[in-house]
């Protein structure tokens, strides 16, 4: 039986390395009393899991074969003089698998300075029972089309990427977080589609999505990118072979081969399927987000504070019914006309302020929560004088967004709104729409379908800086509005037969009219720059528009 975050009760890990006692001398003073406390129980499970994943301390097992050794880095020293060893002769040689005892033999022959000494008995004895070799850390990734990503031992085995803990250069024992991160970039190269440059794929460990299974803890990461493809670049613990794999063919396998390939990979998706794809019917899937939402603290209380939309296969009656779209694409000159636009009547159901600096978390519910203001600030627009400054620019005024766009805001609002979700065709943002609609740029945007509804997510990562001319001009126009925040509409509206939800950005409100206006500012120059992507930025909000 498997249990997130289980703990290991055989000798291998429970215990470190503690150095020799000096002896107490009688006839010497009482010492003081210690002030500093070199190992303390942790309070919550939280801190009882953290320690164990970020520890760097040896099992008592190596010590006890190194018992003559006095301190701890001497044990390490000797055990990277092993581990290094051991990677030469790897790299000395063309086998794809060496036995322990081809090892064993090999130590033997090398002229090892420890072999001289006593030292060189023992480093045989840890040989035969390489202690940090017997459990491995890896991070085994999934995604929500029901895979998980995979690669191939030698053996034909399928397992996640992984790799032992090791001896880094300051002789010092990784972490088993570190191990994880590491053992999967040696072995798995990361390739932007778009930009095809070789990245390292940095992946974030949540140590509540730690699991261990006999010998294998694994970190459980959802891989929400796929812009991002990967590649094996290390054999010499795998075939050249990686891949996502189904779930459902792990749990039930119908080959009728004796040899089971995903006998080490089943317990670790069955755990993923169990909490992350055991949902209820479809057809209540709205109902449930839209009580996720407002039973945040029951959420949280369970460390489970993740919606999980499914998705499925999108059917042709949906493609079906956006004919007037592929219409319009296929003759712009014919549809784009009087009715057309006039048939496009957006309605805004709501305002909002949403806060600069989002959290990483594009799923965390409670997060986003706290990013929606609870007041409602509105930008009045106000006429800049002629020949007027721009304000200064002020420090910390650049902000990343995060890798992964969210919608919650979207849907947190409109929750609040009594918006009944399932009525739209597509929910968005109006960047989403932009892109699409204009289709200049390379752009990736996820898509789920929930019955009949397409939620869109957009794919970014960029700087917002709030120090450029459009953001000073900006400021410039609506000067009362202090807040480090976006000022957002919720909108609805039709395109062809399609009913949208959306959000866009809203720079100022006319005071009077209380009509939402667009600032737009260009340098000395004659020719507006991107003029359709202007026009169709005002034109899905239905706002004036100044340059």
């Amino acid at each position: 039986m498997m249990t997130t975050t289980e703990w290991l009760s055989d000798d291998d890990s429970d215990g470190f390395y503690e150095p020799k006692k000096p002896k107490r001398n009688r006839n010497r003073r009482k010492a003081a009393k210690q002030t500093l406390t070199l190992s303390s129980k942790p309070s919550t499970s939280d801190d009882i899991i953290r320690e164990k994943l970020n520890n760097h301390r040896l099992p008592n097992r190596i010590c006890k074969i190194f018992s003559n050794l006095k301190c701890e880095r001497d044990v390490m020293k000797v055990l990277k003089g092993i581990q290094d060893e051991e990677d030469r002769y790897w790299q000395s040689t063309d086998k794809q698998i060496c036995s322990r005892q081809e090892i064993i033999q090999h130590f033997q022959l090398v002229k090892h300075a420890d072999f001289e000494q006593e030292n060189g008995k023992q480093i045989l004895n840890y040989l035969q029972n390489p202690i940090l070799q017997k459990r491995q850390y890896g991070i085994l990734l999934f995604n929500f089309e029901k895979q998980i990503f995979v690669v191939q031992n030698h053996d034909g085995t399928w397992n996640a990427p992984k790799s032992y803990r090791k001896i880094d250069e300051n002789y010092q024992l990784e972490t088993i977080i570190e191990t994880a991160s590491r053992g999967f970039n040696e072995q798995i190269r990361a390739r932007n589609q778009l930009t095809d440059e070789i990245e390292c794929y940095d992946q974030q460990l949540d140590l509540h999505k730690y699991i261990e299974h006999e010998f294998i803890g694994l970190f459980i990461s959802e891989f929400d990118t796929p812009i991002i493809e990967f590649e094996l670049i290390n054999t010499r613990e795998n075939r050249q072979m990686c891949q996502w794999i189904s779930i459902d063919d792990i749990i039930n396998p119908t080959s009728s081969e004796h040899f089971d390939a995903y006998h080490t990979l089943r317990p670790f998706a069955q755990h993923i399927f169990d909490f992350h794809f055991q949902q209820r019917p479809m057809e209540n899937e709205i109902k449930t987000f839209e009580n996720n939402l407002d039973n945040t603290t029951k959420v949280e209380a369970s460390n489970f504070n993740r919606i999980i939309l499914t998705p499925l296969s999108i059917r042709d009656e949906i493609f079906d019914s956006a004919q007037s779209t592929i219409e319009f694409d296929n003759d712009r000159n014919q549809m784009l006309n009087e009715s057309f636009v006039a048939n496009y009547v957006p309605q805004i159901i709501d305002a909002f302020n949403l806060s600069s600096k989002l959290p990483k978390d594009h799923m965390n519910i409670a997060e986003y929560r706290k990013c929606i203001m609870q007041r409602l600030h509105v930008p009045y627009y106000k006429k800049p004088y002629a020949n007027s400054m721009f304000p200064i620019e002020k420090v910390r005024q650049i902000y990343r967004q995060p890798k992964k766009i969210s919608i919650l805001p979207l849907l947190i609002v409109a929750q609040q709104k009594r918006v009944h979700l399932q009525t739209y065709d597509i929910i968005s943002e109006r960047n989403s729409l932009r892109k699409i609609a204009m289709n200049n740029e390379n752009y990736v945007i996820g898509v789920t379908r929930v019955g009949q509804t397409l939620f869109l997510r957009r794919h970014d990562n960029r700087f917002v800086n709030k120090n450029d001319v459009g953001s000073r001009f900006e400021q410039m126009c609506r000067p009362d509005y202090h807040l480090d925040a976006e000022f957002k509409l919720l909108i609805e509206s039709c395109i062809g037969n399609l009913k949208i939800l959306f959000t866009g950005e809203t720079d100022v409100i006319h005071k009077d009219t209380n009509q939402p206006m667009e600032l737009k500012s260009r340098l000395n120059t004659i020719e507006i720059n991107q003029p359709n992507d202007r026009w169709l930025q005002a034109f899905l909000s239905n706002f004036t528009k100044f340059n």
